[in-house]
């Protein structure tokens, strides 16, 4: 969100400078994995969708100007229970917004993904405009296009605290000081510190697997997929087959609040109960597939109470200061259009997208 608002800010002609404790592209936080699920019929909430709507056409800009590859179609495949809260969620997006889903019997399945078995009772419904984005080329692009366009983006400093001043805001980090008109706090698990006293954050622990396949076997043709739990504890979900050199096969993670962690401390290494259960659910879903682990890693959600996000101006600042944080891991498809939000709260004190429903007025 941060680099995404440095490039928007820039691009109107202001005087920006990012600031990362970490590299700017890092295994730290939320967006490791290489790869972000997108899509539109948002199960969630309806009042997503016009925002994804002009998400898409963020990251269709972004990659013209670039040149970068980022937005890959490859169609999103819900399972659900019948009239199951995701399922559900995606039909009401669907309707209220004209967003093409159709639901898919066997054999339709059987036509356009042969190696894919389905656990019997489930509703599937396939969104074919949905896929997936490339973490690492839309850093890269935002990144070479904040540059060109001035801003400074400073790596590996961190920000110790900020003062109100007068007309400016002072930010000291641990290797200068820093004097500006805004200041925009995109600090992901690390925001808590810096929010007002209603807006509780939770960061948990998300495991990550790749399950690759053996070298002469063609990899399985397959969609994006989220299958929920029978439990109700949220949702599996997956990727197509990558040949990423870093971590080659299918992406498999679970969508679910998962052990409450603090982002200072070192985070538990994914166990070997973690990877066999990813391993298994994969395999229920291509069964005649001879499939094994790869490697499984860890990212951190910033968990709201309600999961959604949270966006605002900081009280007693004169709307000098602007958060958005919570994004409770489903917030990366947003990051092009977060972007152009924060940067309209700079220079105009408001914006014409729709996003009065996050502000953080509702955990009053």
């Amino acid at each position: 969100m941060g680099i995404a608002t440095c490039y928007e800010l820039a691009k109107r002609g202001l005087r920006v400078l990012g600031i990362e404790q970490f590299d700017i592209l890092n295994n730290k936080s939320s967006h490791s994995g290489h790869t972000r699920i997108i899509r539109k019929a948002y199960f969630e909430h309806p009042d997503y969708v016009p925002l994804l709507e002009r998400a898409y056409h963020q990251w269709n800009e972004l990659e013209t100007l670039s040149g970068n590859k980022i937005y890959h179609q490859t169609g999103l495949l819900y399972l659900d229970q019948k009239d199951g809260e995701v399922n559900s969620g995606v039909l009401k997006s669907s309707k209220l917004y004209n967003i093409e889903v159709a639901e898919w019997n066997p054999s339709i399945l059987k036509n356009r993904f042969p190696g894919l078995e389905i656990i019997d009772g489930l509703q599937m419904l396939f969104e074919p405009n949905a896929g997936y984005l490339d973490v690492h080329q839309a850093f890269a692009s935002y990144q070479k296009l904040a540059s060109q366009y001035g801003a400074v983006l400073h790596s590996n400093e961190k920000v110790l605290k900020w003062n109100h001043v007068g007309d400016s805001i002072e930010v000291i980090t641990g290797k200068a000081n820093y004097s500006c008109d805004r200041l925009i706090i995109t600090a992901g698990p690390w925001s808590s510190p810096w929010l007002p006293s209603q807006v509780k954050l939770k960061i948990t622990r998300q495991v990550l697997s790749w399950i690759t396949v053996p070298e002469e076997i063609q990899p399985l043709d397959l969609p994006c997929w989220l299958m929920t739990r029978p439990d109700g504890k949220g949702a599996y979900y997956g990727f197509p087959y990558s040949d990423h050199t870093e971590s080659p096969g299918y992406k498999i993670g679970w969508h679910y609040p998962d052990q409450n962690v603090n982002p200072n401390e070192p985070i538990e290494t994914p166990t070997e109960e973690e990877r066999e259960e990813f391993l298994n659910q994969m395999q229920q879903l291509v069964p005649n597939a001879k499939l094994s682990h790869h490697q499984s890693l860890t990212c951190l959600y910033t968990n709201t109470e309600d999961e959604d996000f949270v966006i605002d101006t900081l009280p007693d600042t004169d709307g000098k200061v602007i958060f958005a944080a919570g994004f409770s891991g489903h917030g990366f498809k947003f990051v092009s259009v977060i972007g152009e939000l924060l940067a309209d709260l700079v220079t105009n004190d408001s914006s014409k997208l729709p996003w009065e429903f996050l502000r953080a007025s509702r955990f009053e």
